[in-house]
């Protein structure tokens, strides 16, 4: 059998992104980056060239931390997509990349280094401004959103994003910061408890509290890796 060849060899260069997510003030945020050679007041996500011999999380995680000295690991972060339309990023070439998500509920503070000049984060209602963010880094952080609610479905996760011990309300503005809009006390209540071992009471042990009626109820993470069932609060 002939060995096919390959008459014609494309420029083309893959890059990683990755889109990291917190919460400040009840308000989903997102990682940003000022890179040296981008237009006065344009944002990124950290990213970069995929080396040799480098795995794509590992790229990922490396780039994150050169250009904003914030750490994770390459296995608490969840691969979105890829990115590959042609205009997307003309400047050398074909550019394609394979963005990854990371949830950080207590980030240190962002510091930029390597070609970024400006790393914080921002409000996720300020990415998806026309003109804000460079190449097609405003979809990816929209299917970040996507990906987030999801594993907020599915895990336990947003419980990382409340202290110890947390109230009911807590976790819920947890949930209404990704989803974007308030969510009813009460069926919030109904959906969690209806989950076996998706929170555990904290017996003897009540919130603080200077307004009227009882202390709210505090609760812990538990073990467990899924929800079943899943939560689901999406209305919209």
């Amino acid at each position: 059998m002939a060995t096919p060849k390959r008459t014609v060899q494309h420029q083309m260069f893959v890059y990683v992104d990755l889109v990291c997510l917190t919460i400040r003030d009840r308000e989903l945020h997102v990682l940003t980056v000022e890179r040296q050679t981008a237009e006065k007041g344009k944002l990124a996500l950290p990213g970069g060239l995929l080396e040799e011999h480098e795995g794509l999380a590992e790229a990922a995680v490396r780039e994150l931390r050169e250009e904003t000295g914030i750490t994770v690991s390459p296995g608490s972060i969840h691969q979105i997509g890829a990115y590959g339309d042609p205009q997307r990023d003309t400047r050398y070439g074909r550019a394609i990349s394979i963005a990854h998500l990371a949830l950080i509920p207590h980030p240190d503070k962002p510091l930029p280094g390597s070609d970024a000049k400006g790393s914080s984060f921002v409000p996720y209602s300020r990415t998806q401004r026309p003109g804000v963010m460079e190449f097609d880094h405003k979809d990816i952080i929209r299917d970040a959103r996507e990906l987030a609610l999801r594993l907020m479905e599915d895990t336990p996760v947003a419980t990382q994003f409340c202290d110890k011990h947390f109230t009911m309300t807590d976790l819920r503005h947890v949930y209404e910061a990704i989803l974007g809009y308030e969510v009813d006390p009460a069926n919030f209540r109904k959906k969690v408890e209806a989950i076996d071992g998706f929170v555990v009471p904290v017996p003897n042990l009540e919130s603080s509290h200077s307004g009227a009626g009882r202390p709210a109820k505090m609760y812990r993470r538990s073990s467990v890796r899924e929800l079943n069932p899943p939560v689901r609060f999406r209305t919209k």
